[in-house]
């Protein structure tokens, strides 16, 4: 006898509690607590008798298919996932979660996100793992995505040190010499820095260049930072260039720089520590490792991240704490830099942003220089609000952070736009490599904030079905996923003459370098924009034209550059 017929026959649940396999107590008609709450219609299910195959079984067949047609686009073997073994990294697959309601006005974009996790993209691809769980056939199957992740994510990454390394290993030993200390000190100037502004360069410099010539002596955070910054500046390398520059290979000099940092973290006592330096020293390790390590791990480790923020008051402006005015700017520009992790890693690992509709206080950095900053100064720098610093591309990243923070909305998108434009974009030299990439990551991230918050109205999953998108909305979201990817494949070419003939068939080309910002690229893949454009493309309105023409020209293009991840755009 089963357990439910042992205890009498059970109540037929709604369809919605069915659909959330939650509790339903529906009594007599009466609608159920958690109808009532979402204001929809409580809907009894049918009842009837288990089919062998459920109604919705070829429609999970129709998905599965559409599932490993998308991984084998990416190169990805699915009959090796199938079986459990491993399969390149390149095969990461981006998680979201999904929006309850797509935001009409600016006053209601701050109860959206409040409600939801602000992370949601890729819901349409996610579909099917619903379908999987709605199943009790089949309902035992681990979670696909999870299990794609278990396929390609075995280097070890989940054996970060917490606490301390599982060995102590000599740091002596680790280091590289004087000369290659400052070498990868320049790599870091030229290709990191400029990107995450989390340090203060000239002051910084002077104390690697003092430790270097006594490294028996190096003060514990500092060498954290030493082993991050090592550790950075190895994985923008090419192997040729580690080869040539270092003379070993890359994996060899990332994984001794990646053993050296974590036993100098290990020895700052990072989880304890109140010192910045060695929190600055996990936030590069955390940008530098988030395509290498498995997302579910790199969310655990920012909310560490985010947890030694708040014991050390990041979350709240030095200057209400009258803190020196050097301490405050590298407060905020640390703060910042870890909202922004916090949002990329929660978008491809599943989790919900906590930071998003967290308090916090914290004001922008300034937009200045670094030799407009010195520890001894006692007043603050006069800040140029507008115009091209050291700071601009890290600010226009902190700016539409700030916008998606709920406790600061207080404009529409188009209006964010054209601050933007007006604040930096327009004082930007479009020659400079530096000032592409700022222009790219601007126009990419705009496009994508404009898709976070209306991709619900586009791929609705709520019960209670949003108003359908008119043509012209459909329209400006087509567009904004064209120019997201366009400025994504810009930005991996910008050391590329320009124009670059693209065939994804063709062998790769020797007229095509590696941008030397590629890490970046990899870390922000677009990967949920090319699933929405493919499956746009599948709609009748957008079965024949220019704008088709034109999309399968971006998607072609992204797909061959990133084929060749693994020779000169490498990964």
């Amino acid at each position: 006898m089963s357990a439910s017929s042992a205890h009498g026959p059970r109540n037929q649940p709604c369809k919605v509690c069915q659909q959330r396999k939650v509790k339903c107590d529906r009594k007599d008609g009466s609608p159920c607590i958690n109808c009532t709450k979402m204001g929809v219609d409580c809907i009894l299910v049918e009842s009837s008798r288990r089919k062998k195959n459920p109604p919705h079984y070829s429609e999970l067949l129709i998905r599965l298919k559409r599932f490993e047609d998308a991984l084998r686009g990416y190169g990805a073997d699915v009959e090796k996932i199938a079986r459990g073994e491993g399969v390149s990294r390149d095969n990461l697959v981006i998680r979201g979660k999904e929006f309850s309601k797509s935001p009409q006005s600016p006053g209601e974009v701050s109860t959206y996100l409040e409600k939801t996790n602000g992370t949601g993209l890729t819901d349409q691809f996610y579909d099917g793992e619903e379908i999987l769980q709605s199943s009790s056939d089949i309902e035992t199957l681990k979670d696909p995505i999870m299990a794609t992740y278990d396929a390609i994510f075995n280097n070890g990454g989940d054996r970060f040190a917490v606490e301390s390394p599982a060995s102590d290993v000599g740091l002596l030993s680790l280091h590289p010499s004087p000369v290659q200390i400052f070498r990868l000190w320049q790599i870091f100037l030229d290709r990191i820095n400029p990107l995450t502004k989390i340090i203060h360069a000239p002051t910084t410099q002077q104390r690697i260049l003092e430790a270097s010539s006594n490294l028996d002596n190096v003060p514990k955070s500092l060498e954290a930072l030493m082993f991050s910054i090592y550790y950075f500046a190895a994985t923008s390398l090419t192997p040729e260039e580690s080869e040539t520059l270092f003379g070993q290979d890359q994996t060899s000099l990332t994984k001794k720089y990646w053993l050296g940092f974590q036993q100098a973290l290990a020895n700052a006592s990072f989880l304890k520590s109140s010192d910045i330096v060695t929190l600055q020293a996990f936030v590069l390790y955390l940008n530098a490792s988030i395509m290498n390590i498995d997302p579910r791990t790199h969310y655990s480790l920012v909310g560490l991240a985010i947890r030694i923020t708040h014991r050390m008051g990041l979350d709240r402006d030095g200057s209400t704490h009258t803190l020196p005015p050097f301490q405050t700017e590298l407060r905020r520009r640390l703060w910042y830099q870890i909202v922004l992790l916090d949002l990329q890693t929660a978008q491809i690992s599943g989790g919900g942003s906590p930071l998003l509709h967290q308090p916090w206080d914290t004001k922008l950095p300034l937009n200045i220089n670094d030799s407009d900053l010195y520890p001894e100064m006692t007043t603050a720098p006069p800040s140029s609000t507008a115009g091209a610093t050291e700071m601009v591309f890290c600010l226009i990243g902190y700016e539409i952070a700030s916008y998606l923070h709920t406790t600061r909305h207080h404009e529409t998108l188009s209006e964010l736009e054209s601050r933007l434009k007006k604040t930096y974009l327009k004082h930007l030299n479009p020659t400079l490599k530096f000032h592409q990439l700022t222009i790219q990551m601007a126009h990419s991230t705009l496009s994508k904030t404009y898709m976070t918050l209306h991709h619900n109205r586009h791929f609705p999953k709520t019960p209670t079905p949003t108003p359908a998108p008119t043509a012209a909305e459909t329209q400006t979201f087509f567009t904004h996923l064209l120019t997201q990817l366009s400025s994504f494949n810009s930005i991996l070419t910008l050391s590329s003459p320009s124009p670059i003939l693209v065939d994804a068939f063709a062998q790769p080309s020797a007229q095509i370098k590696r941008s030397p910002y590629h890490w970046y690229a990899q870390k922000n893949f677009p990967f949920a924009a090319q699933i929405l454009l493919l499956l746009f493309l599948r709609t009748p309105m957008f079965a024949s034209g220019e704008e088709r023409e034109r999309a399968w020209r971006v998607l072609n293009e992204g797909f061959f550059l990133k084929r060749m991840g693994g020779s000169r755009l490498g990964r």
